[in-house]
């Protein structure tokens, strides 16, 4: 396992951004209001994001990695998208 927060955190918390993200982002495919197409790229982004953080985790062995600053930004876009889909608020275009 590759997470020790003490040798190399800033790798760690990246690879937990990783895994929380794909797990929003997959999740996110079930709030209403999706397009099938919208569910599916969702899902499959999820997915991705999710199994390179596992194998960042669990099966790197060290070298060299990607970092995707996307990453970051899914949480507060998965939020933001799920206010205005319980809220009933629609995009404006």
């Amino acid at each position: 396992m590759n997470l020790d927060f003490s040798v190399d955190p800033m790798f760690s918390w990246y690879v937990v951004a990783l895994m929380v993200s794909g797990l929003l982002m997959a999740g996110a495919a079930a709030l209403p209001g999706s397009k099938p197409l919208e569910r599916v790229a969702y899902v499959a982004l999820g997915i991705a994001m999710l199994g390179y953080g596992i194998y960042l985790g669990f099966v790197f062995d060290g070298g060299e990695y990607s970092i995707f600053f996307y990453v970051f930004v899914v949480p507060l876009l998965v939020l933001a998208r799920a206010f205005r889909a319980v809220t009933g608020r629609t995009e404006s275009a």
